[in-house]
């Protein structure tokens, strides 16, 4: 069997990166990036081995495998329109990259012959990048045939594939968040917090080294070795300052994200320090 053809719709972060990193790989005859521009993004100025074309411009040829990576929203829409394409019929493998999205969001393909699934890394991805999967995971949920070849390109491109249960891609996706998205909103509160505290500007890149070490104390220790901080020691005194000084709607998170936290490091504490840390995380009927 001839090696496949790669064709990835959507010059966006991942959509580049993947392509960049699956031609290096060299898993593929060919790899084409499609995009909605005549011009070439800059990006791929080092990577001639990827050709970039219109959508009216690329020939799929069999066998083919499709990566829809556009904004959520437009993945049917895409599916639908390649689906009528005439050379649709080449298309024996689609992916898209929505982490939310089930496989079946491509289903006009799989009319056409396709097997189908999503493959979406867990990474936060400002920019496009060459080796960008390198060391991440990549979720993908649908098709066995399909997972086959999403698990394969996961690892070519030096990522971990995870298998996920179609049900509950919602949840991966809310895990995703919590992962990356909420970590900025937490830092976002910790610079306003430390901005109206100094005396002097501070900011973010005083928290960076912060967030930074605590990341490299979980990568090397886990929960709840590599927990720090007054929760961690059973330090009630520092806690309710904490809770004394904010503002009602800073509080209630701080609640919900000490009580979360509680539950992965408490078997560090004593019974005594546990039940007097719940008390006092459990927010009061009013507020003052």
């Amino acid at each position: 069997m001839r090696e496949p053809h790669l064709i990835v719709v959507g010059p966006g972060r991942v959509g580049l990166s993947a392509a960049a990193d699956a031609s290096a790989a060299g898993a593929f005859s060919s790899v084409s990036v499609v995009g909605r521009r005549p011009e070439r993004p800059d990006f791929l100025s080092h990577q001639p081995a990827v050709a970039y074309l219109e959508a009216h411009e690329v020939v799929a040829r069999a066998p083919t495998v499709l990566i829809v990576a556009v904004p959520a929203g437009r993945i049917a829409a895409v599916a639908e329109e390649w689906a009528a394409r005439e050379d649709a019929g080449s298309i024996s493998t689609a992916l898209h990259t929505s982490g939310v999205d089930r496989a079946d969001v491509l289903s006009p393909l799989r009319d056409r012959g396709a097997v189908l699934a999503s493959w979406h890394p867990l990474l936060a991805m400002a920019r496009p990048e060459v080796g960008a999967f390198n060391g991440a995971t990549i979720g993908i949920e649908g098709d066995a045939a399909a997972i086959d070849v999403a698990a394969g390109l996961a690892r070519s491109v030096g990522a971990r594939p995870l298998r996920l249960r179609s049900d509950r891609k919602p949840l991966y996706h809310a895990a995703a968040v919590f992962g990356s998205n909420h970590l900025v909103a937490s830092l976002a509160i910790a610079e306003r917090l430390l901005s109206t505290s100094a005396e002097e500007e501070a900011g973010f890149d005083d928290l960076l080294p912060l967030a930074r070490s605590a990341l490299a104390n979980l990568a090397e220790s886990g929960l709840p070795g590599g927990a720090t901080g007054p929760l961690a020691r059973g330090d009630l005194r520092t806690i309710r300052e904490h809770l004394s000084t904010l503002d009602p709607q800073t509080r209630a998170v701080y609640r919900a994200l000490a009580r979360e936290l509680l539950d992965r490091v408490g078997e560090r504490l004593d019974g005594t320090s546990r039940t007097a840390l719940g008390r006092e995380l459990s927010a009061p009927a009013t507020e003052p």
